[in-house]
This record gives structure tokens, C-alpha cells and sequence, in this order.
């Protein structure tokens, strides 16, 4: 089928008559009439215009454009969705990488949900993960990490030092310069006459 287009008060049409009885309809030559009386100059037929062609167009264009849309939005959407490394429910957790479980431990801390980083850690040192275990003797270390210990929980010396030794005992980069750094603090509390701390100096672990 030809296609049909408009002038002004034109029309450039081809000729809807039979072919066979019409040499201008079988050539499909385009043949310009006003719009208002447009008729085959050989046969007296009208044009062939694709109303219906360009009316279904229209529908599908606009079908086109509103998946488009449609698909950027679900992109949007997509980049606005939590990181998987958001703070949450515990349920599940287990499953989880043990680095996007250490950064969602992170997280929850960041954010004051204490309750759920220790979880996260308990899982990951049932695990053998070692940044996690270093990060459970950060909770209890009695250096605060920030006024307030927003990040930790109340100071224990006694878990701050075996989380840093069963971390040291991973090869934990950071757990002897950790540990050893509590040795001054077990000291003291051992000169005070603290049965434990005395215990724990004589039997002070170590690392490497």
C-alpha cells in the first residue's frame, strides 16, 4: 500500500480501484486531487488512505513510550533499593557472604542496632571469620572509639582480650598490636588486686 500524505487542502493518494481495470491503480502512482473531492483521473475511484494504519500506529508508539518509561522507572527504582549491606533482620543471615555480612554488621552499628551487628558477629565468628572476630573485641575494648561509645558496647576487658587473641590465632592483621595494646589496662587491674586480670597477665596469650 502506498503511502498516503497531506498537503494542505491536497491529497496525494494512490487509487483504491482494482488493478487490473486500472492502470494508475496497478502502477500505484501518486496522484495529487483536493482533499474534499480527491477521485482517480482514470477510473473515478477514490484514494487509499491508510486511516486505519495510521490510527493503530498511534496506540503502539504510544505503548512503546509508556514501556520505555516504564523500564526507566523500574531502573530508578532499582538504584534507589537498599544496598544488601543494609542494616536488617537477622533472619537469613547466615546465607549471606561473610563480607556483605561484616558490612551489614557495620551498618547496624552505624545506626545504633547494636543488638543485630553483635548477632551478625556471632554468626560470622561461629563461622571462623576472623574480621569479625577482631571486630567483637572492638566492642568490648575499654579504648573508646568515640566519646560515648556509639559503635561499642560497655567495656570488658577480659572478652575484648580473647576475641583478640582467637583473632591473633586467624592471623588477623591488626588483633596483636590490638591485644598488646590491652596489656597496660589487665596490668593495672592486676596491681589492684583484681584476681582475674592477675590470672590473665601470667597466662597473657600470645600472637604470632
Amino acid at each position: 500500500m502506498a503511502t498516503t500524505t497531506r498537503d494542505g487542502a491536497m491529497l496525494a493518494a494512490v487509487c483504491r480501484n482494482n488493478p487490473s481495470r486500472c492502470k494508475l491503480a496497478a502502477s500505484k502512482e501518486v496522484q495529487r486531487h483536493p482533499r474534499a473531492d480527491w477521485h482517480c483521473s482514470e477510473c473515478n475511484f477514490g484514494p487509499i488512505v491508510p486511516a486505519a494504519r495510521a490510527a493503530w500506529r498511534l496506540p503502539v508508539l504510544a505503548g512503546v513510550g509508556v514501556l520505555a518509561l516504564a523500564l526507566a522507572g523500574a531502573a530508578v527504582v532499582g538504584l534507589r533499593a537498599p544496598s544488601p549491606a543494609a542494616c536488617a533482620d537477622r533472619a537469613g543471615a547466615s546465607a549471606l557472604p561473610p563480607d556483605t555480612a561484616l558490612a551489614m554488621a557495620e551498618d547496624c552499628l552505624a545506626s545504633g542496632r547494636k543488638n543485630e551487628a553483635v548477632s551478625l558477629l556471632v554468626d560470622l565468628r561461629r563461622r571462623g571469620n576472623a574480621a569479625a572476630i577482631y571486630a567483637m573485641g572492638r566492642l568490648y575494648d575499654p579504648h573508646d572509639l568515640a566519646p560515648g561509645r556509639p559503635r561499642q558496647l560497655e567495656p570488658s576487658l577480659i572478652n575484648a582480650v580473647e576475641f583478640y587473641r582467637q583473632a591473633c590465632g586467624l592471623n588477623h592483621p591488626q588483633a596483636a598490636s590490638a591485644l598488646e595494646g590491652l596489656r597496660p589496662a589487665v596490668k593495672a587491674e592486676a596491681e589492684r588486686g583484681e584476681r582475674v586480670a592477675t590470672d590473665l597477665l601470667e597466662n597473657w596469650p600470645r600472637c604470632g
